[in-house]
């Protein structure tokens, strides 16, 4: 077969996560990108202490979660809007 090469058109999501009421960044949250279309898992990052975060994905369309590792914050859809298993 003739090798073949696709090319994949990429984009970066990026933001910044901040304490709500204070603005404050949060450090070492967890951002995924998961795939709308079937919520699978796109890319991931975590926070730098600037509360900066930036994920390269492919063209297309994501659902973020935000969840912080240390259990100070319950996990968030992008939004602010709280997790709530359905």
């Amino acid at each position: 077969l003739a090798r073949q090469s696709a090319t994949l058109a990429l984009t970066s999501l990026r933001g910044t996560v901040t304490q709500t009421g204070t603005g404050s960044p949060l450090r070492d949250v967890l951002v995924l990108a998961l795939r709308t279309s079937d919520l699978r898992l796109a890319g991931a990052a975590q926070t730098s202490s600037t509360g900066r975060w930036r994920i390269n994905v492919a063209l297309g369309g994501y659902r973020l979660a935000f969840i912080d590792p240390t259990g100070g914050h319950g996990m968030e859809w992008a939004g602010r809007r709280p997790f709530a298993p359905t």
